[in-house]
């Protein structure tokens, strides 16, 4: 298990839960918007060896579906 860290350069800080699915390593955090729970992850996926691709997702089914 690892965690990501991000601080803003206003001392506002998130603590990202890292796992690894499929092979490609994901950073997760859940956030309250409008009441509701919404899952979000990020991933930063190798394409070759000078560009990575970014993902942003997010999910209100706790990771079933994302979009």
């Amino acid at each position: 298990k690892w965690d990501f860290a991000w601080m803003s350069t206003d001392g506002l800080f998130q603590i990202w839960e890292g796992k690894k699915v499929d092979g490609i390593w994901y950073i997760y955090k859940t956030f309250m918007i409008n009441d509701q729970e919404v899952l979000s992850r990020q991933a930063f996926i190798p394409e070759n060896d000078r560009t990575v691709i970014r993902t942003s997702e997010h999910s209100s089914d706790n990771g079933k579906t994302w979009r």
